[in-house]
């Protein structure tokens, strides 16, 4: 016996592939260093080896800052709070740290997330202040018009001292103990 198989060809309609270009990742204008970090960059959060969100804030000259314009540099990214304690001591080593260590590639970025009191909403005023009491010039102190503490400090302790690596990956999610001796270490390890 002698089988014919015929086969029918069904035909599939494809829905064409999104063909919008993609949008460049585009600087902001401010006075910090800046670069661009390579096309295919996509942020994950703040948490140990993911590549930093791309959060657009503001900083202390009302200028627009992304961590992202800090590619290719090793950042230290300090969550503070002004009513923090611990945070005023550490803004004291800012300028200090930021001056030792520019020249090999490193930003100091404050942001500062609360102001005197958790409502106290964060402005250029108060950005402009605190860099003035720390007798900050040459590193960016940051606050953002969203309100970031779920995802930056998750915890709500402060301060978050976040080590950012060259390629904008978290390498440090929370240095401890919080000195300034612990801090150079781990920039030192980092450069």
């Amino acid at each position: 016996m002698f089988l014919l198989f015929s086969a029918c060809y069904i035909p599939v309609l494809e829905t064409p592939q999104d063909t919008a270009p993609e949008v460049e990742w585009e600087a902001p204008t401010n006075r910090w260093p800046s670069a661009t970090p390579p096309g295919n960059t996509e942020g994950e959060g703040f948490d140990l080896g993911q590549t930093i969100e791309d959060f657009r804030y503001f900083d202390q000259d009302g200028n627009e800052v992304s961590l992202w314009q800090f590619y290719g540099n090793v950042v230290l990214f300090d969550v503070s709070a002004e009513w923090c304690a611990p945070c005023k001591l550490l803004a004291e080593e800012v300028q200090h740290t930021q001056d030792d260590y520019f020249d090999q590639g490193f930003i100091y970025v404050s942001y500062i997330a609360e102001g005197n009191s958790s409502l106290e909403p964060v402005d250029t005023e108060l950005l402009s202040k605190w860099a003035d009491d720390h007798y900050i010039t040459d590193a960016p102190v940051l606050g953002s018009e969203t309100d970031l503490r779920p995802i930056l400090v998750p915890t709500q302790t402060y301060p978050r001292l976040i080590l950012i690596d060259r390629n904008l990956k978290v390498i440090e999610a929370d240095i401890f103990p919080q000195n300034d001796e612990t801090i150079r270490e781990k920039i030192i390890e980092a450069l």
